[in-house]
């Protein structure tokens, strides 16, 4: 469930190769018009071997996919939601200007079920007035908040509001959201607002509100970073200098903007440059605000806490919120300081189990539909490295772990990485 904006266009002239879209060129005219914007953009191909480009616009939007299809069309899928009505204006206009300066020909919108046309679902990008944008962006939030109460009157006790859907975040509060969590008293107030003249329902919802990007559009962007992207530790490469460097811009172009207000990250924004080694003018002002924050008052960042990262097949592994993870198919580890975790998911064929063997596992755990194995691996050199071999099965499904840790001292973390891996359907609670 969100808003969706999805373009079909033919190129009038000079994109062709092979029969298809070039889409280095597009991928080269979106480093220059988004250099400011863009978080990352990849080249990848589909399943079904469509070149692909991935333009990761916002750090609470899911990345714009550009596909170049075999008819030699290109199509742009891009879901604004979360993020908000001024993004969902910046990537229609984007793409606008793309058509005018590359010589490109959209489609023109039809209902979503005509796979061969355009759609916008505010229809703004075919001409709709901006205020459909906002009364979309209103009633999406208001459905979310209220499909949330219901599901809490029926148990559920978990909520992520415009999250990723394969991480979950420790619950902080009734409901996770991209800009920090909510109390349940917000979301029911979400719930029932609606709209009230010009002021729109929960306006201090959306990372993007509004058109443009003024200083409530550095700060809020800056913000989702802290909550929900910043791994609060030295980096350990270039790219995870680059957040720290590039959340400390954001903040900067702020402040110069309107230094005012009481919503300023004082002390994540001096972490941050604690840890990202940056010092500039602000560092008097910086260290002054962030002195004078009280003690109690909770700290930004969903990753200070443990996470849950959800893999294919319904997999899931809960770990610490700092380790730095990579995925490839069916293969995926952290590392975080002394410690490593590296899984695998594998499908058997047959009947029986792949525990069976001469190994003489050192934990077993039993379960309708769950069966969890593990063994200890002491150290042996000279370094004090242990090792966890874990073997995790479910019907015809299964994982292999191996958790690695520095000292005996670790272990019940290790026995508690193991134990957290799973094979359960998607949460119905995450919305």
């Amino acid at each position: 469930m969100g808003i969706d904006l999805m373009l079909r266009g033919r190129p009038r002239a000079g994109w062709i190769r092979r029969g298809r879209v070039d889409l280095s060129t597009v991928a080269a005219w979106l480093r220059r018009e988004c250099a400011a914007e863009l978080e990352s953009l990849d080249e990848d191909r589909t399943k079904d071997d469509q070149p692909r480009l991935l333009a990761w616009l916002h750090p609470a939007a899911e990345s714009v996919e550009i596909l170049a299809l075999a008819n030699g069309e290109i199509k742009v899928s891009a879901r604004t939601t979360p993020t908000g009505p001024g993004y969902h204006f910046y990537v229609a206009r984007l793409f606008q200007k793309l058509a005018e300066e590359q010589r490109l020909d959209w489609m023109p919108p039809a209902e979503r079920e005509d796979s061969g046309a355009s759609y916008d679902d505010t229809g703004f990008f075919f001409g709709a007035d901006a205020g459909e944008v906002y009364l979309h962006m209103d009633r999406w939030l208001t459905t979310i908040a209220q499909l949330i109460l219901e599901r809490a009157e029926e148990g559920d006790r978990a909520f992520s509001l415009g999250m990723p859907l394969q991480t979950g975040f420790s619950q902080l509060d009734f409901a996770n959201t991209p800009l920090g969590p909510r109390s349940r008293e917000w979301v029911a107030r979400v719930a029932a607002d609606g709209l009230e003249g010009e002021v729109r329902v929960a306006a201090d919802f959306f990372p993007w509100p509004r058109e443009g990007q003024d200083r409530d559009y550095w700060l809020r962007r800056a913000m989702v970073q802290l909550w929900a992207h910043a791994v609060w530790r030295p980096a350990r490469d270039e790219a995870e200098q680059r957040m720290w460097e590039r959340i400390n811009a954001g903040l900067e172009k702020a402040w110069a903007m309107d230094p005012g207000g009481e919503d300023w990250p004082w002390r994540e924004w001096r972490e941050l440059r604690e840890l990202g080694g940056i010092r500039g003018d602000l560092d008097a002002e910086i260290e002054r605000r962030a002195s004078g924050v009280a003690e109690d008052r909770p700290r930004m960042g969903f990753r200070r806490h443990e996470v849950v990262h959800r893999l294919m097949g319904g997999w899931s592994i809960r770990l610490p919120g700092s380790m730095a993870v990579q995925t490839e198919g069916r293969t995926w580890q952290a590392v975080g300081a002394e410690r490593a975790v590296m899984l695998a998911l594998f499908e058997r064929a047959g009947a029986g189990s792949a525990a069976e063997g001469d190994v003489h596992w050192t934990y077993v755990e039993e379960s309708p539909g769950h069966s969890a194995r593990a063994l200890l691996e002491e150290p042996a050199g000279e370094i004090e490295l242990y090792q966890l071999h874990g073997l995790v099965e479910a019907g015809s499904q299964g994982a292999t772990v191996t958790v690695v840790f520095a000292g005996v001292g670790d272990l019940d973390w290790a026995l508690g990485v193991w134990r957290s891996v799973r094979c359960l359907p998607a949460r119905k609670s995450t919305v």
